[in-house]
């Protein structure tokens, strides 16, 4: 066997630990790919664009606006505008293995069936605790006081 020079040692080294990680993709591709399947029938600009129909709704000032605010949400809130952040701000909160699997997840029916109804889901739950902290208030306010 003939040894290996120091250099020669550390080029395999990095020639291998290169060709490892070349086949294994990163969390912000993982998390770019989740986003794709999340977003495979528009679901994410569905989300923003209700968002800002309720926005528009809840405050009259905007409604005269509708069309403005709609174009400046399209820009700059569109999933295209916002999916580099996303990318990263996934990649960063959930492992390789939770992303791998909310991913496999959301290629499913009822993955599918979730995304869709996510931004529904989401506005009742808002609007029920909404109106609970409305009934409510008046304790807040007494216990507040009474400090």
């Amino acid at each position: 066997m003939v040894p290996i020079g120091g250099m020669m040692r550390y080029f395999i080294l990095f020639t291998v630990t290169v060709a490892v990680f070349a086949k294994t993709p990163s969390k912000l591709e993982l998390s770019k790919n989740m986003l794709d399947v999340m977003n495979k029938n528009g679901y994410v600009d569905l989300i923003i664009k209700n968002v800002v129909a309720d926005q528009i709704s809840q405050n009259p000032l905007l409604s005269p606006n509708r069309k403005v605010v709609e174009k400046f949400a399209s820009k700059y809130l569109s999933f295209k505008a916002l999916k580099p952040e996303l990318t990263k701000i996934y990649a960063n909160e959930l492992s390789s293995e939770e992303i791998k699997a909310f991913t496999d997840f959301c290629k499913t029916s009822a993955g599918q069936k979730i995304l869709l109804k996510l931004p529904r889901l989401i506005n009742i739950s808002s609007y029920i605790a909404q109106k609970r902290v409305l009934k409510y208030y008046p304790q807040l306010i007494n216990s507040v006081m009474k400090k």
